[in-house]
C-alpha cells in the first residue's frame, strides 16, 4: 500500500503548479441568452451525432459480416441489408439536417 501512496502524492507535487494559473471563478449568475430555437438545435445536433456513430457501426459491422461470410447466402444477404440500411440512416440523417433550414427559411424564423 505504501508503494502506491508515495508515487501519488508525487504526482500531486507535479501537478500543483498548473492549480496555481486557473484564474479565480466568476461571481454571480452568468448572463446567457438561451431561447427555445438554441436548445431544440442543441438536442438535434446531439441526436445527428450520435444517428451518424450508430451508422457507422453497422457499416463496420455489416463489412466485417460481408468478409466473414465464406459464400453462404444468408450471411452475404444480411451483410448487404446492414450496409444499406447503413447508407438509408445515413441518407435520412443528411437530409434532415437540410430540411430544418428549409424550414425556418418558409416560417420565417432566422
Amino acid at each position: 500500500m505504501r508503494k502506491y501512496i508515495v508515487p501519488i502524492l508525487f504526482s500531486g507535487l507535479l501537478f500543483a503548479p498548473f492549480a496555481i494559473g486557473i484564474g479565480p471563478t466568476p461571481e454571480g449568475p452568468q448572463e446567457q441568452d438561451i431561447d427555445i430555437l438554441t436548445i431544440l438545435n442543441n438536442v438535434v445536433n446531439w441526436f445527428f451525432a450520435i444517428f451518424l456513430i450508430i451508422a457507422v457501426i453497422f457499416i463496420i459491422m455489416g463489412a466485417f459480416q460481408f468478409l466473414t461470410a465464406g459464400g453462404d447466402a444468408t450471411k452475404v444477404a444480411s451483410a448487404r441489408d446492414k450496409l444499406l440500411y447503413a447508407a438509408i440512416g445515413i441518407a435520412v440523417a443528411l437530409l434532415s439536417r437540410t430540411i430544418i433550414p428549409i424550414v425556418k427559411m418558409i416560417i420565417g424564423i432566422d
